[in-house]
């Protein structure tokens, strides 16, 4: 815990991984405001002026107070992730088609294969790391929004083109579910190809019955 005190002001500064019980009474008499954040872009301010009572929350994602920033210091304003996960530079340019998926439908214990075509359209040779990200459209506990399941590095002369190919088992399928085991669970499941997390050139689907 950081206190940061500024004239007669005190102010207690709280970055929190989880709840926790507070004694507002005795919080009142020793600090003037509370700052408190569990998301690195979101805090909640509890102030005097407020009546300790009342709570505001400001998200800079949403709105971004910048009236002391030059044009040249908007332009540079990062606000969030730098770069998404999976990002990278080329001084060429890439081209993604023909994704494949089959079977279109596969029991818990069968592989998915996965085939697309990348293309150099750019004027110099380059690499590129093509990536698949899963994303299973239900399921039956908090699960994340995509996960890395495969990449692969090429080597492309320009216009040159090559097929990249994926092979998807159950162990790349599989969650944990609520009784700590490992399993497959049925559903569709998003294929997403890209060159990150973000730059999704890609989409297609399948099932598991």
């Amino acid at each position: 815990m950081n206190t940061v005190r500024i004239s007669r002001t005190l102010i207690l500064c709280l970055l929190l991984t989880s709840v926790i019980a507070l004694n507002s009474t005795q919080a009142r008499q020793r600090n003037t405001a509370l700052l408190t954040g569990r998301k690195p872009n979101i805090v909640y301010i509890l102030a005097d002026d407020l009546g300790w009572g009342d709570a505001r929350v400001y998200n800079p994602q949403s709105q971004i107070p910048t009236p002391n920033l030059n044009n040249q210091e908007k332009k540079v304003l990062v606000n969030g992730p730098l770069y998404p996960f999976g990002h990278g530079l080329s001084y060429t340019t890439y081209a993604y088609s023909n994704l494949q998926i089959a079977p279109a439908t596969r029991d818990r214990t069968g592989t998915i294969q996965v085939s697309l075509d990348v293309q150099n359209t750019g004027t110099r040779a380059g690499d590129e790391i093509v990536q698949l990200y899963l994303s299973p459209d239900v399921t039956s506990v908090v699960y994340y929004d995509s996960v890395l399941r495969g990449f692969e590095r090429v080597s492309l002369k320009p216009g040159e083109k090559t097929s990249v190919r994926f092979t998807l088992s159950p162990q790349d399928l599989m969650i944990l579910n609520r009784d700590m085991q490992w399993v497959v669970e049925p559903g569709r499941y998003q294929v997403w190809i890209g060159a990150s997390s973000e730059d999704i050139r890609l989409r297609g689907s399948f099932n598991i019955r």
